[in-house]
């Protein structure tokens, strides 16, 4: 009897896990996301627009086609992310990690990038009118 209990109580642990990692996403997100940890996750096609992704970890997430206009973004995680075909129209990306980002096809028309780390990024044929990638100069000498 022990024995049956230990197992069902194992196989319930088993699906709650699975559950917390491949289920959907919380209630709430769209659109306060922040801090989410959605590592490695299957979010093709997904609509974020207007979502709070701040210091959201998406590491690694397949986004292809999905929908982030005007999300913010800042802080993010999104190393070796697949955001191909994605649309980003007016997102807030400063300081975020797309280092190894994959964004072939991808709108980021009017995206703010200052201080985003786009080493090794995808970028061909990406649609980046009126994308911010660095602060203007403030007078500063350099």
């Amino acid at each position: 009897m022990h024995r049956l209990l230990l197992i069902l109580f194992i196989s319930c642990i088993m699906l709650l896990l699975l559950a917390a990692c491949g289920g959907r996403l919380p209630a709430d997100c769209p659109p306060d996301c922040i801090g989410l940890n959605l590592f490695s996750r299957n979010l093709q096609g997904i609509n974020l627009d207007d979502a709070r992704l701040i210091e959201t970890n998406l590491n690694k997430a397949n986004m292809v086609g999905a929908s982030l206009k005007n999300a913010n973004l800042t802080g993010a995680h999104l190393k070796e992310t697949n955001l191909e075909s994605a649309d980003l129209t007016g997102a807030i990306l400063t300081g975020a990690d797309l280092s190894n980002v994959n964004l072939r096809n991808a709108i980021l028309d009017g995206v703010d990038l200052r201080g985003a780390n786009l080493q090794g990024a995808t970028l061909s044929r990406v649609n980046m009118t009126n994308t911010v990638l660095m602060v203007p100069n403030s007078g500063m000498p350099s």
